[in-house]
């Protein structure tokens, strides 16, 4: 984990060797490593299956990529935090294009930002799709540097010839003055609006049809009011009412400015907004987002008098006043302290000596998974994909937070039957069968996140979702048709289905197709549910790569073609064969059961990758490398 307060206790910037000077770099297993770029060390991000590979001997490969500097300029006013800064060059960068790219950052607006601005801005790559963003070290590193108390470089003068991207190809250029406080949603996180505009922006998406925006209200609706009665009060509720409001995100988490000045969804709740901790305050006082802040008041003091926003927002002076004197020294001399002292419970921990990992049989969070079960000496040839049904059919920018199990394991769902009715244990004890039920109670159910080393729990919870939109739905809900019956079922469940009958399934899909954070069960789920391809419009590269390191192949359309442009119903069944030398891009022709053969590109990028993926994936690849 790469949070804030572990980049300068661990970052050196610049190394000193004898008489040889030379800048320091990472590369690591957390969505946030490209954070470490804020203090001017250029560093990214790998998933964890290719980590798990790493742990075992096999290096890191990279493609260089192209170089895009962005040159900032001007200085933002002071309603603007540092959020509002990373939300407006996000959509900026997302908007140009910057996907598979490394951006370096410069220009006079560079210095009007505090480390904390850079690593929040570094820290939202995989949201514009960079690789990585760089800020070259300068004067503001180095008294930042200097107030976390860890140690001075040897020599200022060194900070120029350290600067890595020189050679810019192509240069953005954004004007800090055209940022203006915003929030994003109402529930994607691409969608800003800017807060003057919010009351009108919302009440605009209850009007919509449902899709990215709207909510497709009726209008004699719109104004309902509901009463609700808690611990013996009567409250009103109406559209646009604020039910959360929640100070979370490791985004924000790291960034003790926005933190001074004072967001994560609800799937229980339909419009969502990501907000800066202060706008989030606001809106929880005002407790509707159907207010206009530069006209209505967010209630009055104990006089009657209106107080307004601009009343109690503190300017950005002060609050980076209070937090170079008072937090950044402080909370790192006590992070030191921490470290040098150890941890009593971690130490006295008890660890097995045995050579191989002793399962337990009777645990419901960690288990022996299934990705080896067929795994051969030798890798077999390239088998054809024959008359695959689709799984999902799926739009644009479905990201890993659709496709990865996350969050509380739901009552209703296919992890939650398991954990309830199938969770029994085998065991042969002395030539005797012994059945053991391990059932849980809701209550015991816990998190996605806390069952990750459990693949039956994981892969239950793959397209779990209740905001997943699935074509053949037509409502956002973790449910897929089983074609051959024609049941309505959760996406494991008919997966299940369908292996049993021996049927590969594939996934149809729009553009972007996993962006977002890097989740490596964004790729180990679809595997298990027995996803053999995806076809897309685009993909988000280390989504991509995390599918041909768990053996998925990733097909996209040809440059201007989608399942619409081809008559595609997602009904159909889908075949296609590998040549056996298979080549970086190459075209590859698909035939459905209709008759129709369209051409897709296999999209990998070079050979190293079409060798993980002919063994499989890269962890068929390390496992036969050892044995």
């Amino acid at each position: 984990m790469a949070h804030q307060v572990n980049l300068e206790y661990l970052s050196r910037v610049v190394f000193e060797e004898k008489d040889f000077l030379f800048p320091d770099s990472v590369v690591g297993t957390d969505s946030h490593i490209t954070m470490v770029n804020g203090v001017g060390i250029l560093g990214w991000g790998v998933g964890g299956i290719e980590t798990e590979a790493v742990m075992l001997g096999l290096p890191v490969s990279l493609t260089l990529p192209e170089v895009v500097g962005c040159e900032l300029t001007g200085s933002s006013n002071p309603f603007v935090t540092s959020i509002d800064v990373v939300l407006g060059i996000t959509k900026h960068l997302r908007q140009v294009g910057v996907a598979g790219k490394f951006v370096e950052f410069f220009g006079s607006g560079v210095s009007q930002l505090s480390i904390v601005d850079r690593t929040t801005i570094a820290n939202m790559c995989p949201e514009y799709g960079a690789i990585l963003s760089f800020f070259p070290v300068d004067n503001v590193t180095l008294k930042h540097l200097e107030h976390t108390g860890i140690e001075e470089p040897p020599d200022k003068t060194v900070w120029e010839p350290v600067l890595y991207l020189k050679n810019k190809k192509h240069v953005i250029k954004i004007n800090l003055n055209s940022i203006v406080p915003s929030v994003s949603g109402p529930k994607r996180p691409q969608d800003r609006v800017a807060v003057t505009d919010m009351k009108s922006d919302f009440r605009a998406c209850l009007n919509e049809k449902v899709g990215f925006k709207g909510f497709q209200i009726a209008a004699e609706k719109q104004n309902d009011v509901v009463s609700i009665h808690y611990e013996g009060s009567e409250y009103k509720l109406a559209h646009g009412s604020v039910v959360i409001a929640a100070v979370i995100s490791c985004t924000n988490n790291c960034n003790p400015s926005v933190m001074l000045a004072a967001g994560r969804l609800c799937d229980c709740v339909r419009a969502n907004y990501l907000a800066s901790p202060p706008l989030v305050v606001a809106y929880a006082i005002a407790g509707t987002v159907n207010i206009d802040f530069q006209t209505e008041p967010l209630g009055t003091d104990s006089t009657g008098k209106n107080i307004y926003l601009h009343d109690i927002w503190p300017s950005r002076e002060e609050v980076h006043q209070i937090e170079e004197e008072h937090v950044v020294l402080s909370m790192f001399k006590a992070l030191k302290e921490k470290i040098e002292m150890g941890n009593k419970r971690w130490s006295s921990l008890e660890a097995p000596d045995s050579v191989l990992f002793p399962w337990d049989l009777k645990s419901t969070y960690i288990r022996c998974p299934s990705f080896f079960d067929k795994l051969t000496k030798e890798p077999v040839a390239l088998q054809p994909i024959e008359n695959a049904h689709v799984l999902l059919y799926l739009g644009d920018s479905v990201t890993t937070d659709h496709i990865s199990p996350a969050g509380s394991i739901a009552r209703s769902s296919a992890a939650a039957k398991y954990l309830t009715n199938r969770g029994y244990v085998y065991m042969v004890i002395a030539c005797f069968l012994v059945i053991d039920k391990v059932s849980l109670t809701p209550r015991e159910f816990n998190s996605y996140g806390a069952r990750r080393g459990n693949d039956a729990v994981m892969t239950r919870g793959t397209f779990a979702n209740i905001k997943l939109f699935n074509k053949f739905i037509g409502k956002p809900a973790p449910k897929t048709v089983h074609f051959p019956s024609g049941q309505t079922l959760d996406v494991f469940e008919a997966a299940e289905l369908y292996q049993k009958e021996g049927i590969p399934l594939i996934i149809l899909a729009g553009k972007k197709y996993g962006s977002g954070n890097s989740r490596d069960w964004a790729a180990k789920g679809p595997y298990l549910l027995g996803v053999k391809a995806v076809l897309a419009e685009s993909y988000e590269k280390i989504h991509k790569d995390h599918l041909i390191g768990i053996g998925i192949a990733p097909l996209q359309f040809l440059p201007g073609e989608n399942a619409d442009s081809l008559g595609l119903s997602g009904r159909e069944t889908f075949s296609l064969t590998f040549p056996e030398e298979l080549s970086p891009g190459v075209t590859l022709n698909i035939k459905t059961s209709t008759g129709k053969v369209f051409s897709v590109i296999a999209s990998f990028e070079n050979d190293v990758e079409i060798t993980l993926y002919k063994h499989g994936g890269l962890l068929n690849f390390v496992a036969r490398k050892f044995s």
